[in-house]
C-alpha cells in the first residue's frame, strides 16, 4: 500500500518525468528547444496526478497485465478528459486538441491516445515503478518529511503564481481581442464603402485605395503583434511558444495574430 508520503514523492517524480518526456519529444519535433509545462518549474502535474491515480487503482492487481491495461486506459482517459475540461472552463485555454483523431470527444480524448495510456500503464507498473519505489524509499529514509514539504511548498507556490499569471494572461487576451474586433469592423466598413464607390472613380484610384487598405492591415498586424509581445510576461510568452496548438477560447481572433509571435 502506498502512503501519503509515497504518493507526494511519486507525484513529483512523474510530474518531472512527464515534463522531460514532453520537452524532449516536442524539442525534437520542432527542431529547437521547447520548454514544456503549464507551470514555471520543470514538471507537468497532469502526468503526476494521472500516474499516481493509476498506481492507486492498480496496486491490487499489478501482476495482471490485462487488468492493468484496461484499468490504466480507463483511469488515464477519464483523468485526461477532466483535466482538459478544467483548463477550458477555469482558464479558458485548450492546451491539447485531438480533434483530428477518429472517435475523439470534444478534442480532449481519443481512442488512439487512450491506447497509448493503456500500454504505458503496463510498462510503467511492471518495469519502471519498482525501481522508482527504491528511489522513493531512499529519499524518505534520508530526508524524512523534508522531501515531501519541499514538493508541497515549491509546487504549491508555483501553482499559485501560475494561476495569478493566467488571470492576467486572460485579461490581456480579452483587451487585444476587443481591439482586433473593433479594427476589423472598421476595415470592413471602409472596404464596403470603397466597393460601393467603385463605379464612380477610375480603376487606378480603386487599386490605390485597395493597396492602402492592404498596407494598413499589415501595419495593424505589426502593431497588434508588438502589443501582444509587450503585454505578456516571460511565462505567458513561453506558454504561447511551447504550446503552438493552444487555443484562447475567449479570444479566437487573437490566434491569427499569435501565429506571427510563434515565428519570432
Amino acid at each position: 500500500m502506498y502512503t501519503i508520503n509515497d504518493l507526494i514523492l511519486l507525484f513529483f517524480i512523474y510530474s518531472f518525468v512527464g515534463w522531460l518526456w514532453e520537452t524532449v519529444y516536442c524539442s525534437s519535433k520542432e527542431g529547437h528547444f521547447v520548454y514544456r509545462g503549464f507551470l514555471f518549474g520543470p514538471y507537468c502535474p497532469v502526468y503526476g496526478f494521472a500516474v499516481s491515480s493509476v498506481l492507486l487503482f492498480t496496486q491490487k492487481f499489478a501482476d495482471n497485465f490485462v487488468l492493468l491495461f484496461l484499468v490504466g486506459t480507463v483511469v488515464s482517459t477519464v483523468f485526461e478528459y477532466l483535466a482538459g475540461a478544467f483548463l477550458e472552463n477555469v482558464f479558458h485555454l485548450k492546451l491539447w486538441d485531438y480533434s483530428k483523431y477518429p472517435g475523439n470527444v470534444k478534442g480532449r480524448i481519443a481512442p488512439f491516445i487512450s491506447l497509448f495510456w493503456g500500454i504505458s500503464t503496463v510498462v510503467l507498473t511492471a518495469f519502471v515503478q519498482p525501481h522508482v519505489m527504491i528511489f522513493v524509499d531512499f529519499l524518505e529514509a534520508k530526508t524524512g518529511m523534508l522531501a515531501d514539504l519541499f514538493v508541497i511548498v515549491v509546487m504549491g507556490s508555483d501553482a499559485a503564481i501560475t494561476i495569478f499569471n493566467m488571470q492576467k494572461f486572460r485579461a490581456h487576451a480579452l483587451v487585444l481581442e476587443q481591439i482586433i474586433q473593433s479594427e476589423r469592423l472598421r476595415l470592413k466598413n471602409e472596404a464596403e464603402r470603397i466597393i460601393e464607390e467603385r463605379p464612380y472613380f477610375k480603376l487606378a484610384s480603386f487599386e490605390s485605395k485597395s493597396l492602402a487598405i492592404q498596407n494598413h492591415i499589415e501595419k495593424w498586424h505589426e502593431t497588434i503583434l508588438h502589443r501582444l509581445d509587450a503585454s505578456f510576461n516571460f511565462n505567458e510568452r513561453r506558454m504561447i511558444k511551447s504550446f503552438p496548438k493552444m487555443k484562447l477560447l475567449e479570444a479566437p481572433n487573437l490566434d491569427e495574430i499569435r501565429e506571427k509571435l510563434l515565428k519570432k
